[in-house]
């Protein structure tokens, strides 16, 4: 045991240990609650837990099937649960709004809204973020809550200069940048026990029959700890649709059973 301790020692890498002396940074004893017990356990495996809160999740489904709403229920939760904890949401679809956010009760004066455009813009200003964060001394930080809205509605560079030269050239770079992205900025989230929720888009694969993919490429399968599936179906009180039936599915989970789902009313 004391030669293993001089070997961790010897790699100059403070968050290097032997288990039984401390925890690892993959390990996670904190959960942000979601607003929804039901959803709590299918992403935890318990009701009063929520999404790890030093790991990557991922909120996949169609337009307008509640990616957005979910994302600020997190983070109106984080915030009263971290009294002076603070949020900064990159946003890319122009979907919320400060009227928005007071109308769920979010405390605005310690979120920051991050317009971004493209998947660089995104990868240079989360790691500059990271960077300052860890700069912080350890007893000063404040608990830190990172939020995108959304991975599919991001350009590249390469994709707006053809755009605006003209030119119809398909843009293959995407998928790798995004791959970069995650590579870069997951282990760091983990020293630094912060969340990073983000919404994304899916869509219909090539093949007949197949299931609904996420977009972004097996970059997001890889770097995402949990992704949730979002579909929905009418409620309808008679005639008269009355709100929404969210059906929820672990597409990819570290902490409940792959493929489980739940129900929840919007």
């Amino acid at each position: 045991m004391d030669f293993l301790k001089d070997i961790v020692k010897s790699l100059d890498n403070k968050y290097a240990t032997v288990l039984s002396d401390g925890e690892t940074i993959a390990d996670c004893e904190e959960f942000v609650d979601t607003g929804s017990y039901i959803f709590n356990a299918l992403v935890s495996g318990s009701i009063y837990k929520g999404i790890p809160k030093n790991k990557v999740t991922c909120l996949a489904g169609d337009s307008g099937v509640g990616k957005t709403w979910y994302l600020i229920s997190f983070i109106k939760n984080f915030l009263e649960q971290n009294e002076t904890g603070m949020v900064v949401l990159f946003e890319s679809e122009s979907a919320v709004s400060k009227k928005q956010l007071l109308e769920r009760g979010v405390d605005i004066t310690r979120v920051a809204i991050v317009p971004i455009a493209t998947v660089q813009e995104f990868r240079n200003q989360v790691l500059k973020l990271l960077d300052k964060y860890e700069k912080v001394p350890v007893k000063e930080r404040q608990p830190l809550f990172i939020g995108l809205d959304s991975l599919g509605m991001l350009s590249t560079t390469k994709e707006m200069e053809d755009s605006l030269a003209g030119s119809e050239t398909k843009d293959m770079t995407r998928t790798q940048i995004i791959r970069s992205i995650f590579r870069v900025i997951t282990l760091s989230l983990g020293r630094l026990n912060v969340p990073l929720v983000f919404t994304n888009h899916i869509y219909d694969p090539q093949q007949m029959y197949a299931s609904k993919v996420v977009s972004g490429g097996k970059a997001i399968v890889y770097a995402a700890s949990t992704i949730i599936m979002l579909s929905k179906a009418k409620e309808k009180d008679g005639s008269e649709q009355v709100g929404n039936i969210l059906r929820c599915t672990a597409y990819k989970s570290r902490f409940t059973k792959e493929n489980s789902s739940c129900e929840t009313r919007l």
